[in-house]
Protein backbone atom coordinates (compact mmCIF):
# COMPACT_ATOMS: atom_id res chain seq x y z
CA UNK A 1 0.00 0.00 0.00
CA UNK A 2 1.41 3.39 -1.27
CA UNK A 3 2.22 5.75 2.28
CA UNK A 4 0.62 8.78 1.46
CA UNK A 5 1.06 12.34 2.56
CA UNK A 6 -1.88 14.50 3.51
CA UNK A 7 -5.46 14.89 5.06
CA UNK A 8 -8.63 13.63 3.69
CA UNK A 9 -11.45 15.67 1.84
CA UNK A 10 -13.31 15.70 5.24
CA UNK A 11 -10.72 16.81 7.38
CA UNK A 12 -9.65 19.26 4.72
CA UNK A 13 -13.55 20.81 4.70
CA UNK A 14 -13.51 20.34 8.85
CA UNK A 15 -10.71 22.84 8.45
CA UNK A 16 -12.39 25.10 6.43
CA UNK A 17 -15.75 25.78 7.43
CA UNK A 18 -16.31 28.68 5.23
CA UNK A 19 -15.56 26.52 2.31
CA UNK A 20 -12.75 25.50 0.09
CA UNK A 21 -12.26 28.00 -2.66
CA UNK A 22 -13.16 27.61 -6.18
CA UNK A 23 -10.29 26.56 -7.88
CA UNK A 24 -9.12 24.03 -5.32
CA UNK A 25 -12.88 22.37 -5.39
CA UNK A 26 -12.88 22.25 -9.25
CA UNK A 27 -9.41 20.73 -9.27
CA UNK A 28 -10.46 17.94 -6.38
CA UNK A 29 -13.38 17.47 -8.70
CA UNK A 30 -11.47 17.13 -12.07
CA UNK A 31 -9.20 14.60 -10.83
CA UNK A 32 -11.61 12.35 -8.80
CA UNK A 33 -13.43 12.31 -12.17
CA UNK A 34 -10.26 11.57 -14.43
CA UNK A 35 -9.48 8.57 -11.36
CA UNK A 36 -12.56 7.25 -11.26
CA UNK A 37 -12.62 7.18 -15.34
CA UNK A 38 -9.58 5.11 -14.99
CA UNK A 39 -11.48 2.56 -12.78
CA UNK A 40 -14.46 2.75 -14.34
CA UNK A 41 -12.60 2.18 -17.66
CA UNK A 42 -11.53 -1.21 -15.76
CA UNK A 43 -14.77 -2.37 -15.05
CA UNK A 44 -14.44 -1.64 -11.27
CA UNK A 45 -17.58 0.43 -9.18
CA UNK A 46 -15.85 2.12 -6.06
CA UNK A 47 -19.74 1.87 -4.20
CA UNK A 48 -18.30 3.73 -1.08
CA UNK A 49 -16.69 7.52 -2.36
CA UNK A 50 -16.97 9.72 -0.05
CA UNK A 51 -15.20 13.05 1.61
CA UNK A 52 -13.05 10.43 3.49
CA UNK A 53 -12.27 8.51 1.00
CA UNK A 54 -10.60 11.42 -1.42
CA UNK A 55 -7.14 11.96 -0.47
CA UNK A 56 -5.24 15.32 -1.02
CA UNK A 57 -1.61 14.90 -1.41
CA UNK A 58 0.39 17.83 -0.05
CA UNK A 59 1.59 18.30 -3.57
CA UNK A 60 -1.78 19.04 -4.61
CA UNK A 61 -2.74 15.45 -6.24
CA UNK A 62 -5.78 13.36 -5.31
CA UNK A 63 -6.09 10.19 -4.67
CA UNK A 64 -8.96 7.84 -4.29
CA UNK A 65 -8.87 5.31 -0.99
CA UNK A 66 -10.78 2.50 0.45
CA UNK A 67 -11.64 0.08 -2.51
CA UNK A 68 -13.03 -2.40 0.00
CA UNK A 69 -16.30 -2.82 -1.22
CA UNK A 70 -15.77 -1.81 -4.59
CA UNK A 71 -16.84 -4.73 -7.06
CA UNK A 72 -16.96 -5.61 -11.03
CA UNK A 73 -20.78 -5.37 -11.77
CA UNK A 74 -20.18 -8.40 -14.07
CA UNK A 75 -18.49 -10.66 -11.26
CA UNK A 76 -20.77 -13.65 -10.74
CA UNK A 77 -20.15 -12.83 -6.97
CA UNK A 78 -20.27 -9.57 -5.03
CA UNK A 79 -18.90 -8.78 -1.99
CA UNK A 80 -22.00 -8.56 -0.15
CA UNK A 81 -25.21 -10.98 0.50
CA UNK A 82 -28.28 -10.06 -1.43
CA UNK A 83 -30.47 -7.83 1.06
CA UNK A 84 -27.67 -6.20 2.85
CA UNK A 85 -26.30 -2.99 2.46
CA UNK A 86 -23.01 -1.47 3.02
CA UNK A 87 -22.01 2.29 3.00
CA UNK A 88 -22.47 5.09 4.28
CA UNK A 89 -26.28 5.82 3.32
CA UNK A 90 -25.76 9.65 3.42
CA UNK A 91 -23.51 9.35 0.47
CA UNK A 92 -24.87 6.24 -1.46
CA UNK A 93 -27.16 6.04 -4.24
CA UNK A 94 -30.90 5.42 -4.53
CA UNK A 95 -30.55 2.58 -5.80
CA UNK A 96 -27.26 1.28 -4.01
CA UNK A 97 -29.41 1.96 -0.77
CA UNK A 98 -32.92 0.36 -2.14
CA UNK A 99 -29.41 -2.99 -3.07
CA UNK A 100 -30.64 -3.02 -6.92
CA UNK A 101 -28.38 -3.21 -9.53
CA UNK A 102 -25.49 -0.77 -10.08
CA UNK A 103 -23.37 0.65 -12.29
CA UNK A 104 -20.54 3.14 -12.73
CA UNK A 105 -23.45 6.15 -12.42
CA UNK A 106 -23.62 4.80 -8.91
CA UNK A 107 -20.21 6.51 -7.74
CA UNK A 108 -21.40 9.73 -9.12
CA UNK A 109 -24.23 10.26 -7.10
CA UNK A 110 -22.85 12.90 -4.22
Amino acid sequence: MELLHGSDLAEVRARHPGGLSLGTMLDVSRQTAEALHAAHHQGIIHRALKPANLFLQGDGRVKICDFGIARDPDATSALTLSGHVVGTPAYMSPEQCQDRPIDVRSDLYL
